[in-house]
């Protein structure tokens, strides 16, 4: 979290150095930060997605594999 803090503040500065108002800058780096947790919330649920189609691809193949032993 704190890289993504010291990114926020680096564009920042570098809003700042381009002369961009205030406001304006702080603006964009907050609408920025908030882009980033987004997109990490994004990450965390694709991976919880990812385990539990694992678990269910591995009870389905145990399921037909119980199931065709029987023919």
């Amino acid at each position: 979290m704190l890289g993504i803090a010291l990114m926020v503040g680096e564009l920042y500065e570098a809003l700042k150095l381009a002369q961009i108002p205030d406001d304006k800058a702080r603006a964009a780096a907050t609408a920025v930060a908030d882009f980033e947790r987004r997109i990490g919330k994004i990450e965390t649920l694709v991976s919880v997605n990812t385990a539990v189609l694992a678990m269910n691809t591995a009870l389905v193949i145990a399921v037909a594999g119980r199931l065709f032993q029987f023919f």
